[in-house]
């Protein structure tokens, strides 16, 4: 598959109904999927852990619109923004078709076990094969529940880098892992994406934002932002 780098990480370049059949061949083969945003592109930088954890993913998608903004300033541009959350969502609907099997790690007490529940009642014939909270779990014991349960899919939702780390660590095999973030709080119901006017306009990032008080990230994002254009300069 083409690749296109990115500050040092590879980004698979992929429309979104490549990426889908590429994710319905990972359930079959095994292997992990990450969804790399600005932050986390910032954050494996000082982190070799983190790039490691990136590098050895089976597939990787731009999640966010500035990681396509800035494959574009770079004069390599990827086809499509592609977010985890549809991506594994519309994997769910073709999984549910033929009673596939997920497993939902993440997220507080009891928001997997909801998840579940709003899952299987969208998509019947899905079968939640088991559920995990991400606080305060035993990594061995979520593994073995894990690969124990015999899933297609697995959502891994602890934000980065806890996600990426324990992927790698698990190491799916006959089946797909990929890590979502706050994505069970979203199918939950517990909380909301970006109204659709904001996903259109590409600013679902500064929705989260301004609606989490994660005034932060903003200045990641600058230097982000200050580095891609640093390095078009040199292209």
């Amino acid at each position: 598959m083409n690749k296109i780098t990115i500050l040092g990480i590879g980004f698979d370049a992929l429309s979104f109904p490549q990426a889908l059949g590429r994710c319905t061949e990972l359930v079959r083969s095994g292997g992990y999927a990450v969804t790399p945003n600005p932050e986390i592109l910032m954050a494996a930088r000082g982190n070799g852990e983190l790039k490691r954890a990136l590098d050895g993913a089976a597939l990787t998608v731009a999640d966010g619109a500035g990681v396509v903004l800035a494959s574009k300033l770079l004069k390599t541009p990827l086809p499509a923004k592609l977010p985890g959350i549809e991506l594994a969502e519309a994997l769910i609907a073709e999984l549910a078709k033929s009673s596939g099997r997920v497993y939902l790690f993440g997220a507080k007490p009891g928001v997997a076990e909801l998840a579940a529940e709003k899952l299987t009642a969208k998509y019947p014939g899905l079968i939640i094969c088991g559920c995990s909270g991400g606080y305060g779990y035993d990594e061995d014991a979520v593994m073995r529940g894990i690969r124990a349960s015999q899933p297609n899919l697995v959502l891994v939702c602890l934000g980065s880098p806890k996600q990426e780390l324990f992927m790698e660590k698990l190491k799916p095999e006959g089946y797909l892992a990929i890590g979502l973030g706050g994505s069970l709080d979203v199918f939950s119901g517990t909380s909301k994406r970006a109204p659709e006017f904001w996903r259109k306009l590409n600013l679902e990032w500064l929705w989260r934002i301004v609606t989490l008080k994660r005034f932060g990230r903003l200045l990641t994002i600058l230097k982000f932002v200050l580095i891609i254009l640093f390095r078009r300069k040199e292209t």
